[in-house]
């Protein structure tokens, strides 16, 4: 499949599901399906002011080029802050944001010469194209105080496993129709980017859940490819840490 941007013409809006039919209350993620696990659990993340995420990924290019990506994201409150790092010999993206929800935004940049995060150099340069709240959503593909940006619905799941129990959490591997998942998303890798044409081949995820639906880790699985005028194929593997305070 050579398509690219194939979702212009569906609506976001179309693919979720309707949260209000979700019976969770006194259960278990297992006593739910997959799919509903994993709403409940970011409904509460999205909601919770006092917690940090931490994601380390590594990306395998078909140029033989390693691509390291960091983002920290704190909620504290109503507010927050964000850094992200993403770097290899072909690009080099580094932004750090304090927020306040719904406010103005100034995103700083930063070089990086190194891909390490110590490494970064923050300029007093700012980011043009994301000044505000709703801004940050339409680059990025989803708000500040949110960490997932996959539409995850019964129309965009492709395959959910059986709840087991992993590392002593309720656990579950879910993959997504690459395209009708990441409508949100895919802006958000061409805002990084700087390509316009982005195919996404493959998102998957392991969920790990407490009994209280809170998210502790997921290791995120992205193959995607960018056309620069060459076509380059890209295998990103994400572990990400939630930790509550």
């Amino acid at each position: 499949n050579n398509q690219y941007n194939v979702t212009n013409f569906i609506s976001a809006e179309d693919l979720y599901d309707d949260f209000s039919q979700i019976d969770y209350e006194g259960k278990t993620p297992d006593q739910v399906s997959g799919i509903e696990a994993f709403l409940v659990a970011e409904k509460f993340l999205n909601e919770d002011k006092h917690h940090e995420i931490l994601s380390n990924g590594l990306i395998d290019t078909n140029m033989g080029v390693q691509q390291t990506n960091y983002n920290f994201m704190k909620t504290d409150g109503d507010g927050g802050y964000y850094e992200f790092l993403s770097h290899s010999s072909f690009i080099s993206v580094a932004n750090k944001c304090e927020y306040v929800k719904d406010g103005d935004m100034v995103i700083y940049i930063g070089k990086c010469d190194t891909g390490n995060k110590d490494d970064i150099v923050w300029t007093d340069k700012t980011r043009d194209d994301i000044k505000t709240y709703e801004e940050f959503k339409q680059k990025l593909g989803r708000y500040p105080h949110e960490y997932f940006t996959y539409i995850v619905s019964s129309k965009t799941v492709i395959n959910v496993s059986e709840c087991t129990m992993k590392d002593g959490y309720y656990y579950y591997l879910i993959e997504l129709d690459p395209q009708l998942s990441t409508i949100y998303y895919v802006e958000q890798v061409k805002t990084y980017s700087g390509c316009k044409n982005v195919r996404i081949d493959r998102i998957a995820f392991e969920l790990y859940l407490d009994e209280n639906f809170k998210i502790h880790k997921c290791t995120l699985y992205e193959d995607y490819a960018m056309n620069f005028g060459m076509n380059i194929e890209t295998s990103g593997v994400y572990n990400v840490n939630f930790t509550y305070f």
